[in-house]
């Protein structure tokens, strides 16, 4: 666990907890932090908790998410949409973007986190 410096020049230090009470608080503490998280936005002006209500993925992007979703190539799903493969890529590197994921499988995770897809059991 790392310590605050106090001391700008200071050496970096870490303290390390066994298992004991106080590591079984810390735990309990992490886990209902991160229960109640939410994710962060990076902005050209910095970072907000919540994305601009114009950063909604569009009804396009979310068919292609879809899709990519069920495990469809970028070229079937282009031409079960009747789009070009261009099209289908470019909407695809948005909803990344806007997910802040760096891979198809953090989109993924994101996507079902922020409920972008409708569920079936639910109205």
């Amino acid at each position: 666990m790392p310590l605050e410096m106090t001391d700008v020049g200071g050496e970096p230090s870490a303290i390390v907890v066994h298992r004991s009470g106080l590591l079984t608080a810390l735990v309990h503490l992490f886990e209902r932090e991160w229960a109640q998280a939410r994710p962060l936005y990076a902005t050209a002006t910095g970072v907000r908790a919540q994305p601009a209500t114009d950063q909604q993925p569009t009804a396009g992007e979310l068919e292609v998410l879809a899709l990519l979703l069920a495990g469809i190539s970028d070229r079937r799903a282009a031409s079960q949409l009747g789009l070009s493969i261009r099209t289908v890529e470019r909407r695809t590197r948005r909803l990344m973007d806007l997910a802040g994921a760096d891979s198809r499988l953090q989109l993924g995770w994101h996507a079902a986190r922020a409920g972008w897809l409708g569920r079936p059991d639910r109205p």
